[in-house]
């Protein structure tokens, strides 16, 4: 029997960080028109408001989290499970840099909240979730976002990317652990996303340069990732497990330093794009 994706998402429960803006949001939107339902998890209020209204009464629920704080896991999945009383899939989508500029410069503080923010809390939450009931239906699956960054050199971001690459290692090890358990556990990295956060690395000319290198020639929309995320929790990747799905434009066929800082070893310099 061929199961769609429709059929397969329909009923089911998903935990979304950063759920209200870019990647996390286009998740949300896309699983909820597949029939899953959706807590909606994020800092601000108005935001989880407004995004929750957008996907539908009975679709989503909202939750505030900050995924900084230790007692964030706890928070999230007890607002699932008294929400919709299961827990099918957690999307680690939420993240953080908290330093632009060279290695030099970054402080113990600004490092610590990156790492702890995406790939400490990630791990929390996967932990929590499985032991409020993560795996106890069939299908279960974790995605994490992650980056191509983890793979390239990217000067003014490394301690983000170090973040990251530590998420990949992590995807793999509870891939690993939770494979018998019947929970599948895969990475989406993204290339250049037009997204918030990622602003400074394309706003500007930058953005139309860093297109024009790329095979594809244009830079990636959150609705892209959306769909690879969709892919890997559906029962399509029903093989899939501990896997990186690079969805990049082709970004890693052309080398790793962003063109404005090729051949740039000063990072005291402003590069910032303008």
């Amino acid at each position: 029997m061929v199961m769609n994706l429709t059929t397969h998402f329909a009923g089911r429960t998903a935990i979304i960080t950063g759920a209200t803006r870019g990647i996390g949001r286009a998740t949300a939107e896309s699983l909820v028109e597949r029939g899953s339902h959706v807590l909606v998890v994020a800092r601000k209020p108005d935001e989880i408001e407004e995004t929750v209204a957008a996907l539908g009464e009975g679709n989503a629920v909202g939750c505030i989290a900050n995924m900084r704080d230790p007692q964030a896991p706890e928070t999230i999945v007890r607002a699932a499970q008294e929400a919709f009383g299961r827990i099918d899939f957690v999307v680690n989508n939420a993240g953080a840099n908290a330093s632009y500029g060279g290695l030099m410069e970054i402080t113990r503080e600004a490092f610590l909240t990156t790492v702890t923010t995406n790939a400490w809390a990630p791990l929390a939450l996967v932990q929590t979730a499985v032991a409020g009931g993560l795996g106890e239906h069939p299908g279960s699956a974790v995605v994490n976002i992650s980056t191509i960054g983890a793979r390239q050199v990217q000067p003014m971001v490394a301690g983000y990317t170090a973040s990251k690459a530590a998420l990949d290692v992590l995807t793999k090890g509870l891939a690993r652990e939770l494979g018998p358990h019947g929970i599948r556990v895969n990475s989406v990295s993204p290339g250049l996303v037009r997204t918030t956060m990622a602003g400074v690395l394309w706003e500007g000319d930058r953005g139309t340069e860093e297109a024009a290198i790329l095979p594809l020639q244009r830079l990636g929309e959150p609705r892209d990732i959306a769909g690879a995320v969709t892919f890997l929790l559906s029962d399509e990747a029903r093989w899939m497990t501990g896997a990186m799905l690079d969805v990049d434009g082709g970004r890693l066929l052309i080398g790793g330093e962003p063109r404005n800082l090729m051949g740039e070893f000063d990072l005291s310099l402003d590069t910032t794009p303008r």
